[in-house]
């Protein structure tokens, strides 16, 4: 069950990078990251 349900969730997260990628709103992405970044470092 647990192996089923990351391999869905890692091909969904894969297809949402390529669409976000191809879009050319991959700037949009990297903030999440930063800020994402910045809390686990404050925490």
């Amino acid at each position: 069950v647990g192996l089923l349900s990351s391999f869905i969730t890692g091909l969904i997260a894969i297809k949402f990078l390529l669409s976000i990628i191809r879009r050319g709103e991959l700037h949009l992405f990297s903030y999440y990251c930063a800020i994402v970044g910045i809390a686990i470092l404050l925490i």
